[in-house]
């Protein structure tokens, strides 16, 4: 008989916002993102926010990068079209490459709720040892 083992993702959850980070907006979708990843059995190595500035965010997804245990990076935030949405800015600078149809599979899915949904410009990408991914705030 094979003996079966599972295999634990670890997560990184990172909130962009100017608002979160000053303590003035309630982190709903960070917490909405946190709820998931422990309903999927997953662990929740690190939840952080910061704010819009693409150096900060940058070097915290590096961070991120670097832990051993850390698989999957979900971003939330910083992706629309505001002067200071920069998350897409900041994770292309600190990964390898882009999966673009994963993100095209969020907006279109998206749209079945908000119409809004083909304003943003989240982005998949993969670093050298793991996933992130974007989702709208």
């Amino acid at each position: 008989m094979k003996m079966g083992y599972r295999m634990v993702i670890g997560v990184g959850i990172l909130t962009i916002s100017d608002g979160v980070y000053r303590g003035k907006r309630l982190d709903i979708s960070g917490d909405l993102i946190s709820a998931f990843v422990s309903d999927i059995g997953a662990l929740k190595v690190d939840h952080a926010v910061v704010p819009d500035e693409i150096e900060v965010i940058a070097a915290k997804i590096n961070y991120l990068i670097k832990l051993d245990n850390v698989d999957l990076i979900l971003t939330t935030g910083g992706t629309g079209i505001g002067p200071r949405d920069v998350t897409p800015e900041a994770v292309t600078s600190v990964i390898d490459y882009e999966i673009p149809g994963i993100s095209e599979t969020f907006r279109s899915s998206g749209r079945l709720n908000t119409k809004y949904a083909i304003l943003s410009r989240s982005i998949v990408g993969v670093s050298s040892k793991n996933i992130d991914c974007n989702f709208t705030g």
